[in-house]
């Protein structure tokens, strides 16, 4: 078997903290942030959070490494797995887009975004961004974002995307 990406569900708010001690157990992590800008305050403020909050991603052979070592690292609660508790791969390129697309200047969400009329249960298309040409169904949407149901790495997963990376599908 050869090199892959897994994803591990992290602690709460523990993704720096995880990827830290992914580093300091010499395997490869990736943390993708994002560069948002929030109201506090009457006053706007940039931040940087996870772009997957509560998820990291950590390169591995499972056949090789000693992979299970991760489910005991601090700020990880535990690797994704698939029925028979053995890892689920992530599919070939998704890590890698997203390494691609954070070196060529990241995530942004941008304040002021037109509100879309995205009505919840309606389809849509994903049309930039990490998941582009994904399609899925809105559960809400505000001004800045619309949350999505996407169907990734075999299951249903709730996704928050930026208002102006979504269309509705025909």
């Amino acid at each position: 078997m050869s090199t892959r990406w897994y994803a591990a569900a992290t602690q709460p708010a523990s993704e720096m903290y995880a990827m830290e001690n992914l580093i300091n157990q010499a395997y490869e992590a990736f943390l993708p942030l994002v560069s948002r800008t929030v109201k506090r305050r009457r006053r706007l403020i940039s931040e940087t959070i996870a772009l997957f909050p509560g998820y990291i991603f950590i390169k591995f052979d499972q056949e090789i490494d000693r992979w299970r070592s991760i489910n005991g690292t601090r700020g990880i609660r535990r690797l994704l797995t698939t029925n028979a508790e053995t890892p689920m791969a992530i599919e070939p390129g998704v890590i890698e887009r997203l390494i691609l697309q954070s070196r060529n200047g990241g995530f942004e969400e941008i304040a002021g975004t037109i509100v879309r009329n995205f009505k919840p249960g309606s389809k849509l298309q994903i049309t930039d961004g990490p998941f582009k040409d994904q399609e899925g169904h809105c559960i809400e949407a505000d001004i800045l974002n619309v949350t999505v149901f996407l169907s990734l790495l075999g299951r249903e997963v709730r996704v928050s995307v930026p208002v102006s990376y979504v269309s509705s599908a025909a």
